[in-house]
């Protein structure tokens, strides 16, 4: 735990020197300009000396590779409320790709299944834009690894886009996904639906900058979710623990943990474990 602690956190410098030369941020454009108020409390976090006493319950977090539990030496620092949405946010999005990302941790992934939660989350975002080229979505490969730089803290190794075959007329998912040097290319399948949101219940931050959060997913009523906007999707995400208990329009669906480093581009997400038991 330790070492990943370690490794992680030299992945965070290096990425905020990446992310200062280049200006990669693989986040929503339209996110920022809808939350003019939250621009400055990833820096805020990184570079305050203050401290808070934390309102969070002491919570243990497990290990998604191992199974083994280890608590976590906390520090007395808590989160702006705007971080604690977009944490919500980040998680929410991530909660559609469950099936390919549950249990991930940054010691035990696989990239395909991190390029099939890339493709669903940016779906869902409209500040992508989701292109169609016959029986294939496309979508632009080099936001695709920004969006894997900024959430996962990795880089997409040549070698293993060098190994993904071009598009193909016939069908075999076990090939997707396609690559073709300037686009990935998945099967196309629409029906997706604005239908869960992630609320974070309680965290603590360690010594070291990591935040251990417990988390919960909710399913969001039919009728509502199919009428919901883009904005009034993520207006969810702005609920508190006890808001979201009592909103009618919610009914829980299962819980999680989710370990993550905030950095100057985003929640770097260093392990995350879906509840599907419950």
């Amino acid at each position: 735990m330790k070492t990943r602690k370690i490794t992680a956190l030299l992945l965070c410098v290096a990425m905020l020197i990446s992310c200062a030369a280049c200006s990669l941020t693989g986040r929503s454009s339209k996110k920022d300009d809808d939350d003019d108020d939250k621009s400055g409390w990833y820096s805020d976090i990184l570079n305050s000396s203050e401290t808070v006493e934390t309102t969070s319950e002491p919570s243990q977090t497990t290990e998604a590779t191992t199974g083994t539990t280890t608590a976590a030496t906390t520090s007395n620092q808590t989160l702006p409320p705007a971080a604690v949405t977009e944490a919500n946010r980040r998680l929410t999005e991530l909660s559609h790709a469950e099936y390919y990302i549950d249990g991930y941790s940054m010691s035990d992934y696989y990239m395909r299944d991190l390029l099939r939660t890339a493709r669903i989350c940016m779906k869902f975002d409209p500040s992508y834009g989701c292109e169609y080229d016959g029986q294939y979505e496309k979508y632009d490969a080099d936001e695709v690894a920004n969006y894997i730089r900024a959430v996962f803290g990795l880089e997409i190794e040549q070698a293993y886009l060098e190994g993904l075959p071009e598009p193909i007329d016939d069908f075999d998912t076990d090939l997707e996904p396609f690559y073709d040097g300037d686009y990935f290319y998945f099967y196309a399948a629409d029906g997706e639906l604005w239908s869960s949101v992630v609320i974070i219940d309680s965290y603590e931050i360690d010594s070291d900058g990591i935040v251990y959060a417990d988390f919960t997913k909710y399913t969001i009523d039919w009728e509502t979710a199919f009428d919901l906007s883009y904005d009034q999707y993520y207006e969810y995400c702005d609920l508190t623990a006890e808001e979201a208990l009592a909103d009618p329009t919610l009914t829980v669906s299962s819980h999680g943990t989710a370990e993550f480093l905030i950095t100057a581009e985003g929640d770097m997400i260093l392990a995350l474990d879906f509840d599907t038991s419950n």
